[in-house]
């Protein structure tokens, strides 16, 4: 750039931003997108440059809230075959999809039909789940001990060797009863670090029993909306996953990959809620065949507790991460993607799609 254009941009110009590469990006709106010299530029309502992606290697773009899309832009994206996600605002909810027509998430979704369908491929793909759970919960007790809470040696000794036998365990049964078993001595951990007069005896659900049941269940509820929601931004079958077995209704896929976020995402939030008094137990009462439930004047406050948490801590980011490392595992156990489209195409399953 010449000294003249620098100088122009510093009377006033919007200055420019380095361009971005990256295989999925997120715009927060309200803003528009457009087009500029080969690259999508992000704009918010007052003109002014959020951000500058290439489009060279793009291949998710997902828009939360308000994002318009000038047609110039929204023709270079589907020239260059990048699907376009929109979310709600808060990311709990994916609202249209706008994919390529020769979209290749749609063998993407048979190679994970293929590949769960394989007992021991569904086993090699939930022992990392199950491990990186256990190891997540030997971290936050670590992190209390340090604090001075109550974590005994015996309890992180116990995590380590659940976490140890994950990784070397082959069956999914017992990956489940190791996770269960994790789960027992987590929980027993997590209600020695609550303060007075909070008091956490186990896990208990539909309904709640408890106040602090009440806040692990509505932390779970928007753990698994955001994991769902990315899960089908990236064109993947919610249902179908490798730990969880298939229950009409029930994001499968979603509360697989959640489960090594469950405690660094929601329990230790639920931590810090009480402990730091964010709530009161007037804050709570109970609902005749629903348990213990926020007050609906309660219920903003830790709302927006939780979306701040939420994005201070970057866990966006985290939960696509997940999205694609669990897309690319599926690649790389499924069959070659040309042997794969020959396949379906001899029955005639490739025409179908």
């Amino acid at each position: 750039m010449s000294w003249f254009r620098r100088a122009k941009r510093a009377e006033g110009e919007a200055p420019m931003l380095p361009a971005v590469a990256a295989p999925v990006a997120h715009v927060v709106g309200p803003g528009r997108l457009s087009l500029d010299s080969g690259r999508i530029v992000h704009e918010n309502d007052e003109g002014r440059r959020q951000a500058t992606l290439l489009l060279e290697g793009l291949e998710l773009l997902i828009c939360h809230g308000r994002v318009a899309i000038d047609p110039g832009c929204l023709a270079a994206l589907a020239e260059a075959k990048v699907a376009v996600a929109f979310m709600a605002a808060d990311g709990r909810r994916l609202l249209a999809r706008i994919t390529p027509e020769d979209d290749p998430r749609v063998i993407g979704r048979v190679m994970q039909h293929r590949v769960l369908a394989d007992v021991e491929l569904r086993a090699r793909l939930a022992r990392p789940l199950v491990a990186d759970k256990i190891h997540s919960q030997a971290g936050a007790a670590r992190h209390y001990q340090r604090q001075g809470k109550s974590v005994t040696r015996a309890d992180l000794d116990r995590l380590a060797d659940f976490e140890k036998r994950a990784i070397d365990t082959r069956s999914l049964d017992k990956l489940l009863g190791l996770e269960g078993a994790a789960a027992v001595v987590w929980f027993d951990v997590f209600g020695r670090l609550l303060r007075e007069p909070w008091e956490f005896q186990c896990r208990s659900r539909r309904p709640p029993a408890d106040p602090v049941n009440a806040l692990l269940s509505l932390g779970y509820t928007l753990l698994q909306h955001r994991v769902t929601a990315a899960c089908q931004a990236a064109g993947l079958e919610t249902a179908l996953g490798p730990l969880h077995a298939y229950r009409a209704g029930r994001p499968s896929l979603a509360c697989d990959l959640m489960e090594p976020l469950r405690v660094p995402v929601v329990d230790r939030w639920v931590v810090s809620l009480l402990n730091q008094g964010q709530v009161t137990v007037d804050d709570f009462h109970a609902v005749s065949g629903q348990g213990i439930r926020l007050t609906r004047r309660a219920f903003p406050k830790v709302l927006a507790n939780w979306e701040r948490q939420w994005n201070e801590s970057r866990t966006t980011a985290v939960v696509s991460d997940r999205v694609r490392a669990f897309s690319g595992e599926i690649r790389s156990l499924a069959k070659p993607f040309k042997l794969l489209m020959k396949e379906l195409e001899n029955t005639g399953v490739a025409e179908m799609a």
